[in-house]
């Protein structure tokens, strides 16, 4: 199944480079040359130069300034190193001592897909599902021994992937990526119509049956919603529609939530559920869930 029809991708192309613009990873993975044209394109952007007089104008300048600072500071102290160490002030790569130290190693190091390299891994597995990380050096990537991947991490593909599409006038990297999403759709539970947190790649057995909107999950949801904007894709935007409703309907009708804590049926704060039971399995919220209400206004912004 194709994305888009090769031909309607053209007039797609600035609106999805400009988004990309702010994706946090998609500045490693750039070379210098387009570096350089992304300053000049942030340099020739008309400035706000009248006061801001509404609280949305407030927010719109505090965005920008909050992007600029992140940028900024990752080129002058990080690049071209994966990421910014914030503690130390200084760009941190890849760990090439210990392949397993995912905390590093996850973030776009030796260990983990580039861009194109990851087409090659994402048809080799029984599900479909891509591998996690392989070794670009290795002849296998089963050699690596992971079985799982969590759901933000196969799930998040299709923007970059629809994005080459348009620039290569190639559907095939779009249409890969889009599939991933719909084989880990359709493993969602069939009694809930959540999805978990971390996923068999050979068998499609939920290792973590933790459902939400936090690490590991985040992501998922968020490329549904924009791919489904951005690539004119309806059956993406439904699918993202419904699984509010389901997050939202399960956190509201659990045992150990009071009724009073959802008006109206939305709840104030997305705790984690057990997408087989619907019952809230924890009541923390990780850093990753602080995206999950700029998600909520992009839905609600697309219906204005």
């Amino acid at each position: 199944m194709l994305l888009l029809p090769i031909q309607t991708w053209d007039r797609k192309l600035t609106t999805v480079w400009f988004a990309l613009m702010h994706e946090e990873t998609f500045f490693t993975m750039l070379p210098p040359f387009l570096l350089m044209f992304l300053q000049l394109v942030r340099s020739i952007q008309p400035a706000i130069s009248v006061s801001p007089s509404t609280e949305s104008e407030k927010m719109l300048l505090k965005i920008r300034e909050m992007f600029d600072f992140g940028y900024s500071n990752y080129m002058k102290y990080a690049y071209p190193e994966d990421e910014l160490d914030p503690i130390h002030c200084r760009g941190r790569g890849p760990d090439l001592t210990d392949r397993n130290n995912i905390n590093i190693n996850d973030a776009l190091g030796d260990y983990q897909l580039t861009l194109v390299d990851s087409l090659d891994s994402l048809a080799g597995t029984p599900t479909g599902i891509p591998f996690p990380r392989i070794h670009l050096g290795w002849r296998s990537v089963e050699t690596l021994g992971r079985e799982d991947s969590c759901l933000a991490g196969a799930g998040t593909l299709l923007l970059e992937m629809g994005t080459l599409s348009l620039l290569l006038q190639d559907p095939q990297y779009a249409t890969l990526a889009r599939n991933v999403v719909l084989r880990l759709w359709n493993y969602r539970s069939p009694d809930t119509g959540l999805l978990g947190t971390d996923i068999n790649i050979y068998t499609g057995e939920w290792i973590n049956s933790m459902s939400g909107v936090g690490a590991g999950q985040d992501s998922f949801y968020e490329y549904l919603l924009k791919s489904g904007i951005l690539f004119d894709d309806s059956e993406l935007i439904q699918m993202f529609e419904e699984s509010l409703r389901n997050l939202r309907r399960r956190l509201c009708g659990a045992s150990s939530v009071h009724h009073c804590a959802c008006p109206e049926g939305h709840p104030p704060v997305y705790w984690n559920t057990d997408m087989f039971t619907g019952e809230v399995v924890n009541t923390w919220v990780d850093t990753l869930q602080s995206v999950w209400p700029g998600i909520l206004m992009s839905k609600n912004m697309r219906l204005v």
